[in-house]
């Protein structure tokens, strides 16, 4: 019982971080001048072009790896706010090719320079956008 309660405790404080952080991306983008990664940006159509974007991490170079979740992709910013390169797509190793269709999980993997997307399926990627391999639940 007392498992449950922690758990559920931990569930809502994530939720809450969670609603904070969306409310600032919001609050933010009404403004005309940004402040990303500690620049200012004088233009905001990068970070305009965030459609409920759930999860924000960021790699020991300081890169910002953004789970633009309505947009079914993953917008890679350098440390200064400037958009480096969008994941959306790959290719499987039997040719047939995929679309992100609503990442909403990232996590980073320094030691291995991995970037794991949480997907339909966990969708793997080196840190430059290159997609690997995927992991799939069991059938």
């Amino acid at each position: 019982m007392r498992d449950n309660r922690v758990k559920i405790i931990i569930l809502v404080l994530l939720a809450l971080l969670l609603a904070v952080v969306v409310f600032l991306l919001v609050r933010g983008c009404s403004r005309q001048e940004k402040t990303v990664a500690g620049a200012n940006v004088e233009t905001t159509m990068e970070i305009l072009d965030l459609l409920t974007p759930l999860n924000v991490i960021a790699d020991e170079s300081g890169n910002i790896f953004v789970s633009n979740t309505g947009k079914g992709e993953v917008d890679v910013f350098d440390p200064d706010g400037n958009l480096m390169y969008k994941i959306d797509s790959g290719e499987e190793k039997d040719g047939a090719g995929f679309q992100l269709y609503s990442p909403y999980g990232l996590a980073i993997d320094e030691e291995n320079n991995r970037l794991y997307v949480a997907d339909y399926e966990l969708r793997v990627f080196d840190k430059q956008g290159n997609y690997l391999y995927k992991i799939s639940p069991p059938p």
